[in-house]
């Protein structure tokens, strides 16, 4: 009787499951990405010119406004840290539902014309 019991307990939560794991395809892309394209669309129209490529964090985060604030840029090279600074602190974003003053980072490449 225990047997029984314990098989049909493990059947319920193995059908469970299987409705937990189906996925929508037609889901939205997730927030991360989206800021992340428009992060990218905001700098890219760069005219920096560097030698070779050039890598920075930013640590940016969210104001009430849903405008961007740069906190720090963690790079070596100076150019590079004003321009991204310029180009996105108070810039604003377009993507709804991000937590406003929660701390973001993001990396960013400059990669040298060849």
């Amino acid at each position: 009787m225990k047997t029984i019991k314990l098989v049909s307990v493990l059947a319920i939560l193995v059908c469970a499951n299987m409705g937990f794991a189906h996925t929508d395809p037609k889901k939205e892309k997730p927030k991360s990405e989206s800021i992340s394209n428009e992060i990218q669309s905001l700098l890219g129209r760069s005219s920096l010119v560097v030698e070779e490529d050039v890598l920075a964090k930013v640590y940016f985060t969210i104001n009430l406004k849903n405008e961007i604030v740069v906190l720090t840029v963690d790079s070596d090279s100076f150019a590079l840290e004003a321009f991204i600074k310029s180009n996105l602190n108070y810039s604003k974003i377009k993507t709804k539902g991000i937590k406003q003053g929660k701390r973001y980072v993001i990396p960013v490449k400059l990669e040298a014309h060849k």
